[in-house]
């Protein structure tokens, strides 16, 4: 298979949140899943704060999502995506969705393209 190879310079954001958001917009097009604004912002919430009851209700409470119904709607839909999945009997992200937050201050990507 012949392809070429695309350096896209580095992808510099303002703050922690900004770059986990791009990295997580990035890795949910190469496996060609859809979120709307409001799934990317929630994922990217649950990475740097954890996925338990208390960052579900934080949800809420900060008015990204109005309902535990619309929480719960997204928890469901992140599971079949296969974003979140079960271990050791409770529910965490998946390890190429769960990015290291911390001294990270720019993004790398190499795209190869084939024919």
């Amino acid at each position: 298979m012949k392809g070429i190879q695309v350096q896209i310079k580095d992808y510099k954001v303002a703050n922690t949140f900004d770059m986990i958001k791009a990295t997580l917009k990035f890795i949910t097009l190469g496996k060609d899943l859809e979120l709307s604004d409001t799934e990317l912002y929630t994922l990217t919430y649950f990475v740097i704060n954890g996925f338990n009851t208390i960052t579900r209700e934080d949800l809420i409470t900060t008015k990204i999502i109005k309902t535990k119904n619309g929480v719960s709607n997204m928890v469901s839909k992140f599971r079949r995506m296969g974003i979140l999945k079960k271990e050791h009997h409770k529910e965490v992200i998946s390890p190429e969705y769960n990015i290291p937050s911390k001294d990270i201050d720019a993004i790398k990507i190499d795209l190869i393209i084939k024919k």
